[in-house]
């Protein structure tokens, strides 16, 4: 596992707008495996919500499940820019 994954994410409205729902699925990219997924009702809205919530749906369990030891050039580039602003000021 490269640290790296996949997010496939979709969402529809019926009548749009109409009844909406989403799903996504967080893939490995090398073996293909489902680490996570989501699936949620979202009510009477647009295609384009339903869109944007499988959306963030996939990313907030991409964001789970990569654990931090597994993200830590993500971590050490965060942390190089929080230093540089510690020291702008």
């Amino acid at each position: 596992m490269t640290g790296l994954v996949i997010v496939e994410a979709d969402g529809g409205s019926r009548g749009n707008p109409g009844p909406a729902g989403y799903g996504a699925v967080v893939l490995d990219p090398d073996t293909d495996e489902v680490l996570a997924q989501r699936r949620g009702g979202l009510g009477h809205t647009t295609n384009n919500v339903a869109e944007y919530q499988g959306l963030i749906a996939g990313l907030t369990a991409a964001r789970e499940w990569v654990p931090r030891e597994r993200n830590t050039r993500a971590d050490r580039l965060a942390n190089e820019a929080m230093d540089e602003q510690a020291t702008v000021g």
